[in-house]
């Protein structure tokens, strides 16, 4: 039973931090303290709550943690496994890929089936070709709900917005460790597909502040209900429609990373306007190349804005755009996988002459000069 139900933490009960902006520009919990990822650290309660599903199998936590280079208190014969006070956000990562290739499993023994490793890169493949944030979401839960051990996800109309909420079995997660990952993943996930922080409303919980609540708001961006109905995320109205600014080339580098830019949330992968426009000329290619004004909107702001903002990245939409023209035209001819009149089609040109003008102001050499026989001499 809750002696607390519906209680809120928000940040106003965090005298420790003075602005809200400054919470929210830079994010020290308890959970990742430290400016960069190299210098973060994890508290040692979250080891142990990693290690239950491989104990629950039969597995020697101190063996596993050996293998991951955190040292162990204790002897293995006692409470065994305990680690001092912390750990760096790396031990925590290589304890996860241990514990992934020693269980094969995604959610670490919590849930009734495995859900093998590779399943978290499959829906990821789906989710960067969705058209913005609220569709992304929607193919994560479609493609958890076809895997049998997965928990329960799924988005709910809530008057503006949407609610991702999650249902984990009480005694399957007796610590709340699976609960607060998959809020906290979700979230870090979201955000590394838009680019940007993504702003939630509200996260709820079904069960009771422990002791750590005070970190909750400053992990999450956002208030924080326990003794809630359910396990969600509330997200912001202005989050949902921001367009999916990653393809398949930043997910490879995502994924080699996985899971630390999960479990913490990284400021290299929150990405600058251009890089932002970039991403969606880049995914415009296969049909007609977007305009400043289709990209201003997808980024839901004016074209003066835009313009505005580049500017201040010392850039501007053309630069942006003949960059990456540039950077396709020259690995299509290197690699020999089109031509000319290819290029000149699929980039826009009007003609395969005005593509090799554009091809010789962009790099000072004819198109001919990138031809794999020409590199090769």
């Amino acid at each position: 039973m809750c002696a607390t139900k519906g209680h809120v933490y928000s940040f106003r009960y965090l005298r420790s931090y003075p602005t809200v902006s400054k919470i929210r520009r830079h994010p020290t919990s308890a959970w990742t303290r430290g400016a960069g990822t190299a210098l973060r650290t994890v508290p040692a309660h979250y080891v142990e709550a990693a290690l239950l599903g491989a104990r629950r199998a039969g597995h020697d936590g101190v063996a596993l943690l050996a293998r991951a280079g955190i040292a162990p208190t204790g002897s293995a014969g006692s409470a065994g496994s305990a680690v001092h006070g912390r750990v760096s956000v790396c031990q925590f990562t290589r304890l996860v890929r241990v514990l992934l290739e020693v269980l094969d499993d995604e959610f670490l023994g919590r849930t009734t089936q495995k859900v093998p490793r590779g399943a978290f890169a499959v829906m990821c493949e789906s989710a960067v070709h969705a058209d913005d944030l609220a569709h992304a979401l929607r193919r994560m839960c479609r493609f958890y709900r076809l895997l049998p051990g997965a928990p329960p996800m799924r988005l709910r109309p809530e008057q503006d917005t949407l609610r991702f909420e999650c249902a984990i079995a009480p005694e399957s997660d007796p610590d709340r460790f699976l609960s607060e990952s998959m809020l906290r993943l979700t979230h870090h996930f979201a955000s590394w597909l838009i680019g940007r922080r993504t702003a939630v409303r509200l996260a709820t919980f079904p069960y009771p502040p422990p002791a750590h609540a005070g970190d909750y708001p400053i992990v999450f961006g956002c208030p924080a209900r326990f003794c809630a109905g359910t396990l969600a995320l509330v997200f912001s109205p202005a989050a949902l429609p921001a367009p999916i600014v990653r393809d398949e080339h930043s997910l490879e580098r995502f994924l080699r990373c996985t899971p630390s830019p999960l479990l913490c949330g990284r400021d290299e992968d929150i990405t600058s306007v251009a890089d932002q426009v970039r991403g969606i000329l880049e995914r415009s290619l296969d049909g007609e190349v977007a305009t400043p004004g289709e990209v201003a909107r997808r980024l839901r702001v004016s074209q003066q804005t835009l313009r505005r903002r580049l500017a201040r990245e010392k850039t501007s939409f053309a630069e942006i755009r003949d960059a990456l023209f540039r950077d396709i035209a020259i690995s299509t001819l290197a690699a020999g996988t089109g031509s000319v009149s290819y290029l000149a089609e699929r980039l826009g040109f009007s003609e395969p002459s005005a593509f090799r003008r554009a091809f010789k102001r962009w790099t000072g050499s004819s198109p001919s000069a990138f031809h794999p026989g020409k590199l090769a001499g």
